[in-house]
């Protein structure tokens, strides 16, 4: 089978700086990778204390980058002229063959969903879209560029959002046979099972790890777990592992239980924490995936999560909870989940074989190759 050429387009990517922002788009891409020809360009707007540099890189043979680097960085992330003019330099510079190109997919309404829809349109190729934000809604129906974003709904084959929450979240600005649920991927070779090795004492170890920006709500359990320390129910850690605004916020609370700042983690060592953990606690007011509640399920460990996302559909009681918006289910389900002997081992094993790349080729599969349905 000739292997179709795919331009795959997006605004969030990992980076040197940080590796791990929109590693769930580099999963997508590798895998991706794997039935297509696939060409990656990355628009990469970073802050700087630079007044305006641009540069268009080539990272490998078919992976690219345009960098803006600018202490106005958000000003130019919102000026789409400035995309389309860059990105028809890049081609240029490195003869890049749009016109051969049988899809373009693009990750992100905006900006890098309607860039999609612009070189789709000028080159007459059709145009596949991937949505992971949670903002898609608000977007499309308050933002100045709201116009081009529903042209681009328009425009596309198929929208593939990361969960079946979000595709419900999102249905009342896509036609539902617009949509097409393509999950996130997991590494399950990183993110894989090994048994918990027994504590000196009997401190548990709770573990929360995020980009600590909205709508992430770690209040709910953090207000929990300070009525528990308070009440002397049972001894128990915190971990926080990330950065962010919200993470500052805490920090500065004082609240009474031990707070232990893991900072910002790569892979690895996100891994290596959720072993080692006795449960995730992770409080959001919106998810379209949360890839970290599937990273602690591989792993084996048990989930408290608001019930957002992928959370309803993988989450029971026999590897954790979904908890309410509020402070008094939070800590319900905290002291139930405190006195509940899990199977780690059977917590891991009843999610192998999901949220893998194997399951995501075949369902991209379909789109890509209509011919062999």
């Amino acid at each position: 089978m000739l292997k179709k050429k795919v331009l795959f387009i997006s605004h969030w990517y990992p980076t040197t700086e940080k590796p791990n922002a929109g590693i769930f788009i580099k999963r997508h891409a590798e895998a991706f990778a794997e039935i297509s020809d696939l060409t990656l360009i990355h628009f990469n707007v970073k802050k700087s204390s630079n007044l305006l540099k641009i540069s268009l890189n080539k990272r490998n043979i078919q992976q690219f980058e345009i960098l803006v680097d600018s202490r106005f960085y958000k000003i130019l992330y919102y000026f789409l002229p400035l995309h389309f003019f860059l990105f028809k330099r890049l081609v240029k510079k490195f003869k890049i063959r749009i016109n051969e190109m049988d899809y373009i997919h693009s990750n992100v309404i905006f900006p890098t969903g309607i860039i999609g829809y612009r070189i789709s349109k000028k080159y007459n190729i059709p145009q596949f879209h991937s949505e992971h934000w949670s903002k898609f809604n608000y977007f499309i129906e308050r933002d100045f560029w709201r116009k081009s974003g529903r042209k681009t709904i328009e425009n596309i084959e198929k929208l593939f959002p990361v969960s079946e929450f979000f595709k419900s979240q999102i249905s009342i600005n896509v036609p539902e046979d617009k949509m097409f649920v393509i999950p996130n991927i997991v590494d399950s070779e990183k993110f894989n099972f090994e048994p918990k090795k027994k504590s000196d004492n009997q401190k548990l170890v709770f573990l929360s790890i995020a980009n600590w920006q909205k709508p992430k709500n770690p209040f709910l359990f953090l207000d929990a777990l300070e009525s528990i320390f308070l009440e002397k129910s049972f001894d128990f850690e915190l971990r926080i592992g990330g950065e962010g605004p919200i993470l500052n916020k805490l920090l500065k609370k004082n609240y009474s239980f031990p707070i232990i700042n893991l900072g910002l983690l790569d892979s690895d060592q996100i891994s290596d924490n959720l072993k080692k953990a006795n449960l995730l606690l992770h409080g959001s007011d919106f998810e379209t995936f949360s890839v970290i509640i599937v990273e602690s399920l591989k792993v084996g460990t048990p989930v408290l999560v608001s019930n957002v996302g992928i959370a309803s559909e993988v989450i029971n009681e026999e590897n954790g909870f979904l908890c309410d918006s509020n402070v008094k289910d939070w800590k319900m389900k905290i002291l139930k989940a405190s006195e509940t002997m899990y199977d780690y081992r059977q917590i891991s094993k009843r999610i192998e074989g999901k949220f893998i790349n194997k399951v995501v080729i075949s369902l991209v599969e379909i789109f890509y190759y209509p011919e062999m349905k």
